[in-house]
């Protein structure tokens, strides 16, 4: 995979924020086009700390913190929750700057006024996204990032799967939090890659995303053993 960042951005706010805001650039400006996400007058996306090291693994999770920080204070970015559940503490990212997702969002279905199909670049983000990603759902993508990598996992099989579970009743949310939950598990407990399940059997009927997947947990120590005071005495 190759990463990129805006030049400008690098000579202001550094390369690890230029970096990031990148990615958050082509989040915000596809849920512009695809009109989703929007709240306060502003389209968003969303990243947990262990996401973002996942797509940027040379960055450790301090560096990621202070490259958000640094695009907060500078006024780059907004920051908020709009989580469903309350306990959800996953961070949302904004532009504060609204001209560009302004420009994305007068688009529809990924076409422009002329009838010109968007086509994306992850990487120069040149303009509103459309790519080959188009055919997995936004939820679908963010679970797919927060998922443990390993070798065999599939992306086109897991969707299907996915989509399977919605047509049962599942719903995004809770195959979202079951990910978390599910890479919390793997990241305690040192799980090696070999013994992550694959994605689609995660994702598959099995269900395994409603599993507890509680991770290390310290012991509780036993009940000290109760003394006789009588013993010996006449």
């Amino acid at each position: 995979m190759i990463h990129s960042f805006d030049i400008e951005d690098a000579k202001k706010y550094g390369v690890n924020a230029a970096i990031i805001l990148n990615n958050i650039r082509f989040w915000v400006e596809k849920n512009a086009a695809n009109k989703k996400h929007f709240h306060d007058g502003k389209y968003w996306t969303y990243n947990s700390y262990a996401a973002f090291n996942e797509l940027f693994p040379y960055l450790g999770e301090k560096q990621i913190r202070n490259a958000l920080a640094i695009l907060k204070e500078s006024n780059v970015i907004a920051v908020g929750n709009f989580n469903s559940n309350s306990y959800d503490r996953t961070q949302w990212y904004s532009l504060v700057n609204t001209k560009r997702q302004d420009a994305c969002a007068e688009t529809t279905d990924g076409f422009n006024q002329k009838g010109k199909t968007l086509y994306t670049d992850v990487n120069t983000d040149k303009t509103c996204e459309a790519d080959k990603s188009a055919e997995f759902s936004e939820a679908f993508l963010q679970a797919w990032e927060l998922y443990p990598k390993r070798s065999g996992n599939s992306k086109k099989d897991s969707y299907k799967q996915w989509k399977a579970r919605l047509k049962s009743g599942c719903t995004e949310d809770e195959m979202i939090e079951g990910t978390k939950r599910y890479a919390d598990y793997v990241y305690a407990k040192k799980i090696e890659a070999q013994y992550i399940k694959q994605s689609q059997t995660f994702y598959g009927i099995g269900e395994h995303f409603k599993a507890e997947w509680v991770g290390t947990q310290e012991s509780k120590p036993e009940p000290a053993p109760i003394r006789s005071f009588m013993k010996g005495i006449i």
